[in-house]
């Protein structure tokens, strides 16, 4: 059985973001949030758990100049 191929359809996927700003707009305008707190909410790391990172590898920079 051959497994259907999933796509990426960019039409989809700008619709979904811009009903993620109207929802983010709305909350705002009725004060469920403040604008610091949708930022946090909205920020490039708000989906990892701080309490479960860890560091793999440290590295050491040496100048011997």
């Amino acid at each position: 059985m051959v497994a259907k191929a999933e796509y990426f359809s960019v039409k989809d996927r700008r619709a979904a973001k811009q009903r993620s700003r109207d929802a983010d707009e709305r909350r705002l305008a009725s004060g469920q949030v403040s604008p610091r707190q949708l930022k946090v909410e909205n920020g490039l790391f708000s989906v990892l758990d701080p309490s479960k990172a860890r560091i793999l590898l440290r590295r050491v920079a040496i100048s011997l100049a």
